[in-house]
């Protein structure tokens, strides 16, 4: 009771004492809350760098489906080509074949 003998200043310790505890409690939840944001901002790099990670796997699997499908296309016009060719020879050499087997191209469509 002798803060109650001295002048009745007992108020402006504990006042002194709430705000010493409120600011060391508003000190830790800010250290804190910045310590979950720099791990989040970590994690959001890992998510980021990841997402890149898959995304690069993911363009380079399908030029490799383009690249394939544009072999096959490239092949598959090199021989209808030779068969067009093949085509255009009996026209000039040998026409009645051509009529035989252009009748029997168009009846297989």
């Amino acid at each position: 009771m002798s803060l109650l003998n001295k002048n009745g200043l007992w108020w402006l310790s504990i006042t002194l004492i709430s705000i010493s505890i409120l600011s060391l409690s508003t000190t830790i939840m800010w250290n804190e809350t910045k310590k979950e944001n720099r791990e989040l901002q970590v994690q959001l790099k890992n998510l980021t760098s990841q997402r890149q990670i898959n995304d690069s796997l993911t363009i380079d699997s399908l030029n490799r489906v383009v690249d394939s499908i544009q072999t096959d296309l490239f092949t598959s016009q090199t021989i209808n080509g030779k068969y067009e060719m093949g085509l255009h020879f009996l026209l000039e050499r040998k026409p009645n074949e051509y009529l035989v087997i252009k009748n029997y191209i168009d009846n297989l469509e």
